[in-house]
């Protein structure tokens, strides 16, 4: 998180959760447009972050799915 906070970019919204079964965690990301979208990605951060997550070979595999903003009651970006 301290490499993409430094890059302070307006377009990129990402946080990092934890479930209460103290075990699951849920990676959140907003993206202000594509571009924004791949920054997460090619952080050297992130890759160490996939490829260590890979190895520990975790108990239910990640899985990642794209939401489609339909409304909301606040501004985003």
């Amino acid at each position: 998180m301290a490499e993409l906070r430094s890059l302070n970019n307006v377009g990129v919204k990402y946080s990092a959760f934890m479930l209460a079964d103290g075990k699951t965690f849920v990676h959140f990301g907003l993206y202000a447009d594509s571009e924004a979208k791949s920054i997460v990605g090619e952080l050297d951060s992130f890759k160490k972050f996939r490829q260590e997550l890979q190895e520990s070979q975790p108990e239910v595999p990640p899985k990642a799915d794209d939401l489609n903003l339909v409304a909301s009651a606040y501004d985003i970006f």
